[in-house]
């Protein structure tokens, strides 16, 4: 992978099986993230099909983001950010079913 002068990565969750040359993200997580796909969807175009890629309980992405300052306040379900003290990584912030309300 080349990477673009003046770019830069934080805090970003990397899982595959065969990629190689990584960007340099000294934060970075390299773990599966505990997605959980339904099976026998043929089909993955359109965003409605992104609600999937939520993260389960233990996945190192959850709270493992980097706060970004003057950011979003919810993430793409309308699940207010951050839900801890600290941001997911991912499109989805993690819900614990525990936490009412927010």
């Amino acid at each position: 992978m080349q990477q673009s002068p003046g770019s830069v990565f934080y805090n970003n969750l990397v899982f595959a099986d065969k990629m190689n040359n990584y960007p340099d993200d000294s934060n970075g997580v390299r773990k599966d993230p505990l997605i959980k796909l339904p099976a026998g969807i043929k089909n993955w175009e359109g965003l409605d099909k992104m609600k999937y890629f939520g993260v389960q309980p233990g996945s190192p992405a959850i709270d493992a983001g980097k706060a970004i300052e003057n950011s979003v306040q919810k993430d793409y379900n309308g699940t207010v950010v951050p839900q801890n003290l600290k941001t997911d990584i991912g499109a989805f912030e993690y819900r614990d079913q525990r936490l009412k309300g927010r």
